[in-house]
């Protein structure tokens, strides 16, 4: 609700007074958490925004953001990704050993683990949860966890996975939302259906209430196995899709954090010292896809040329106000084994010229179709400043704005010439990003683009069995290497989460893959 500027003497003294009254109240509560009249301590709460809302909170069925940053804060799995997004940590599971042939994975589980309705988390828990994870029929993440061929519980302490051949992305496929462990009577109780709309894990928060299109409302989970966490009794999470309303909200105190705010007013806000602003390192990358099966984009120069002809600095100036960061590979920033030696792409007209006449264009005459997705409003300033970089070097560049599942639908059918996309990463570890982007399949055709290496591919197959993590570092980079030079895509920049907050909010934490870690997230008196 909107504060009216226009209130009458009468209501601010009134107010003032209450404010007066209410200071004295809590004079003797050290400035910490606030007291009912009772005396009893009233439950804390903090109100975040956000663009979209929920819709289906079944792990395994779930690829929009939306709903997978709320599935971690429902769920745990066996480990999960630090919070530098670098590497994989312990989460139920205190440890684990892996065979010396990498096809056995012990995991050692915590004691005392429960779910948020107070029953024991048993081994028919992770049996039922990773086999419903790894279902061709259910799943749509079930590439990840292929490999397993076998899935046991000795005891409720100890879970063992089974491999038909070594898969080194296991851990980071295990930390994902999906491999969660769920409760097996409360799931088959309800069903999908009603497991999607009332999940149930053992996550600091549970699903309070949900009032599809305005707010979901978590509380603390009070069987935990932490002590003394989550520190907030509440989060609501509100849905508000225009972005200066809630910044309008945030300033009139109806939230307490803004998330995805656009980047002019990150820039406004930096200064002001009743907000706190940050820009959290994410692991993806906004890029512009190319089809590579379509003349003359089947010609590496004339994408090379592309490549040169963009000034991507004055781009990540303009678009994102300084925000975000150059990209130089198809790998988002804050992934394992990024290349931070591979050298990007920078602006030269010449070169860009002199590779479109070596292909034949030395004139120009070249005419190409920009697809983007109306009412993206960074895409579409990005569109425009593509443009007036490939008109520099004589490409002609029309942009069509359509709606996002016409975009899509025509990607899919190679109905495109170029089309600007990004990728979020949902494990640390790149296997997920170099099958999607390198490794040719009749389905998307490295992603949309028709580029087809098969050294590349090869490489990435050996990766994911590679156990040398050195020897790993060597050949992700390589593959990098191979696909910067070929460009079946341009990497443009990697971007952030931006989030505003209110100084008096703490602990707010966001990994590189998005997922929300509050446990020590409050609202500290001011």
């Amino acid at each position: 609700m909107y504060k009216n500027p226009g209130f009458k003497k009468l209501t601010a003294m009134l107010i003032l007074f209450s404010m007066i009254f209410y200071t004295a109240a809590c004079s003797n509560n050290g400035g910490g958490t606030a007291k009912t009249a009772g005396g009893a301590v009233a439950p804390s709460k903090v109100t975040i925004a956000r663009p979209v809302d929920s819709d289906n909170l079944d792990p395994v069925t779930q690829s929009q953001n939306a709903n997978i940053w709320v599935l971690n804060l429902l769920m745990n799995g066996l480990v999960k990704s630090s919070d530098d997004g670098t590497k994989i940590e312990p989460d139920l599971a205190k440890s684990w050993d892996i065979s010396p042939d990498g096809l056995t994975y012990t995991f050692h589980l915590l004691d005392g683990l429960k779910f948020s309705d107070g029953t024991a988390v048993k081994g028919e828990d992770w049996i039922f949860s990773l086999t419903r994870a790894r279902d061709e029929k259910g799943s749509i993440w079930t590439s990840n966890l292929k490999a397993i061929t076998k899935i046991a519980a000795p005891d409720d302490k100890t879970v063992v996975l089974t491999l038909d051949q070594p898969f080194v992305p296991l851990l980071a496929a295990l930390a994902m939302f999906n491999a969660a462990v769920l409760p097996k009577a409360y799931f088959e109780k309800v069903g999908v259906e009603g497991f999607s709309q009332k999940p149930a894990g053992t996550g600091p928060y549970m699903l309070d209430k949900w009032v599809k299109g305005e707010y979901i409302s978590l509380k603390k989970n009070p069987n935990y196995r932490v002590q003394g966490l989550p520190k907030t009794d509440e989060i609501k999470l509100t849905v508000v899709p225009d972005d200066n309303t809630r910044m309008l909200q945030l300033q009139s105190g109806d939230i307490d954090v803004a998330t995805f705010v656009p980047y002019n007013k990150m820039k406004e806000l930096s200064s002001n010292p009743d907000y706190t602003v940050q820009n959290f390192q994410a692991a993806q990358v906004n890029y512009l896809t190319l089809n590579t099966a379509k003349k003359p984009l089947d010609n590496v120069k004339v994408r090379q040329a592309l490549n040169y002809a963009i000034d991507k600095q004055g781009l990540v100036n303009a678009v994102l106000n300084g925000y975000g960061t150059l990209g130089t590979t198809f790998f988002p920033s804050g992934l394992m084994y990024y290349d931070k030696n591979l050298t990007p792409y920078k602006q030269d007209l010449e070169k860009a010229k002199s590779l479109l006449a070596e292909a034949g264009f030395a004139n120009g005459g070249i005419k190409l179709e920009l697809l983007t997705r109306s009412g993206d409003a960074i895409n579409n300033q990005v569109s425009v400043i593509l443009k007036d970089s490939f008109s520099k070097i004589g490409v002609d560049l029309t942009i069509k704005q359509l709606e996002s599942a016409t975009v899509s639908s025509m990607q899919r059918s190679f109905n495109y010439d170029l089309c600007l996309n990004g990728w979020s990463s949902d494990m640390v570890d790149p296997a997920q990003v170099v099958d999607r982007m390198v490794v040719y399949n009749d389905a998307t055709r490295a992603f949309y683009t028709g580029w087809k290496d098969d050294t590349a591919i090869q490489m990435a197959l050996d990766a994911k069995k590679q156990q040398d993590a050195v020897k790993r570092q060597e050949m992700y980079s390589k593959i990098q290497g191979i696909h910067a030079s070929a460009t079946p895509l341009i990497t443009l920049y990697n971007s952030g989460y931006p989030v505003i907050m209110k100084k008096n909010i703490t602990g707010f934490s966001q990994t590189p893959l998005g997922n929300y870690r509050f446990e020590n997230l409050e609202k500290k008196s001011k």
